[in-house]
């Protein structure tokens, strides 16, 4: 694959985990398969830890996230040689 849009329970400097083996396990295949990865996650994921590790977080290419995450879980994933996108939240009418 040439890009990979990921996304898991919990991302930290730890890496990238969910909640159970299988969806770890083909997460880890989609990662390894694919030229570029960007992961999506709300800030709620940043900075914690769930069960099954997914991947690392250093072959993440790229990492999207919403305002509301803290300056120190983005320096933390950023210290790790992943870029960090900011996407503004619009409001709905």
């Amino acid at each position: 694959m040439d890009l990979c849009f990921i996304t898991g329970g919990a991302i930290s400097k730890n890496g990238i985990s969910t909640a159970t083996p299988e969806v770890a396990s083909l997460g880890r295949s989609a990662i390894e398969i694919s030229r570029k990865t960007i992961c999506l996650a709300p800030h709620e994921k940043l900075g914690i830890d769930a069960f099954a590790k997914l991947s690392p977080i250093t072959p993440i290419d790229l990492l999207i996230t919403d305002e509301e995450a803290t300056i120190e879980a983005i320096e933390e994933i950023e210290s790790r040689g992943v870029k960090v996108i900011i996407a503004k939240v619009g409001e709905t009418d």
